[in-house]
């Protein structure tokens, strides 16, 4: 997420760089697309990349992935590097863009006071989509950065019956009301030294903390309990609540996408080299889809990675603060 103007003097500079490196060819092994949808009297966007990997004899699964703030689905591309996860684990990757760069969605820097109806946004792309472009209604996720995790966050509060899971990427729960009838499993990631969402909450927007969203995502799923460690590294530990919450805590990590590009660390913080965020998301989502459906080449090979690189158990001081 970039902050305001008053937060960060170098703005103009970083946007410039976000351009220029959104527009920076990607490797891929798949087709990338862009559309439009009429949404009441706004016309808005989205880009769709479908990989060589996808069912083409079926319905395709698919996350809808939202970028950050003042970024676009290029930028999102490029920084978080989602393809060659989707790639590989047979993901199809439709990527929502906001209006002037920011979802009006939760709360944070990033999201701004408009008039803009982004539930109606989302109605029309969960309604518009498995048509248009033949994917499956049972096998709907999401995934957002920074102000576009508050649109996942959105997603999973209000239209819970309608995707099968999400993740929230450097961002807290801050979506009010949030009582979905019948929630679904979610990943909640974020790094402890977040400069613009604190790990321990509050900030000039009262933002909920890490431990309170995981708190309330608990709850919502009626789990309890410290769960059970799946990932104990030197720098992030992530644990499993009975298959309905994921969490991760980057010990040092800033307000970054794990595993993805670094990007301007004197501003956002440290990217976290150990875990990829897509990898851990996307085999997550696998687990839980309906008819195991999306099981890609790259599933048997993550979890290799994963239960290799367990060691013993460090830093709960740093995870379990505030």
């Amino acid at each position: 997420m970039i902050p305001l103007l008053r937060r960060l003097p170098e703005l103009p500079r970083v946007l410039t760089l976000l351009f220029l490196l959104s527009a920076a060819p990607l490797t891929t092994a798949g087709e990338y697309t862009t559309h439009t949808l009429q949404v009441g009297d706004r016309e808005r966007q989205y880009a769709l990349y479908w990989p060589d990997s996808a069912p083409t004899d079926r319905p395709a699964a698919a996350i809808i992935a939202y970028h950050g703030f003042m970024s676009d689905p290029s930028g999102m591309r490029w920084l978080t590097k989602a393809d060659p996860a989707a790639d590989a684990f047979g993901f199809v990757i439709v990527y929502p863009q906001a209006i002037d760069g920011s979802f009006n969605a939760g709360r944070g820097s990033g999201t701004r006071e408009s008039d803009v109806d982004e539930a109606a946004f989302i109605d029309a792309l969960l309604k518009h989509i498995p048509n248009a472009h033949n994917l499956d209604k049972r096998n709907l996720f999401t995934m957002g950065f920074s102000n576009g995790a508050q649109m996942s966050a959105l997603m999973w509060c209000n239209y819970a019956g309608r995707i099968r899971g999400a993740a929230i990427v450097a961002h807290s729960l801050n979506i009010t009301p949030c009582e979905p009838k019948r929630p679904v499993p979610i990943v909640l990631m974020q790094g402890a030294k977040d400069p613009y969402v604190p790990f321990g909450g509050g900030g000039p927007y009262d933002l909920r903390s890490h431990k309170a969203s995981l708190a309330e995502l608990k709850r919502l799923h009626a789990v309890q309990g410290e769960g059970d460690i799946v990932v104990d590294l030197k720098t992030i530990r992530c644990r499993n609540f009975e298959d309905r919450v994921r969490s991760c805590v980057g010990y040092a990590d800033g307000h970054t996408w794990p595993g993805a590009l670094e990007f301007q660390p004197e501003q956002f913080g440290l990217t976290n080299t150990e875990v990829v965020a897509n990898e851990f998301i996307m085999s997550f989502f696998t687990e839980i889809a309906d008819n195991q459906q999306t099981t890609g080449t790259g599933v048997l090979g993550w979890l290799k990675r994963l239960f290799a690189g367990l060691i013993p158990k460090q830093n709960a001081d740093q995870e379990n603060a505030s």
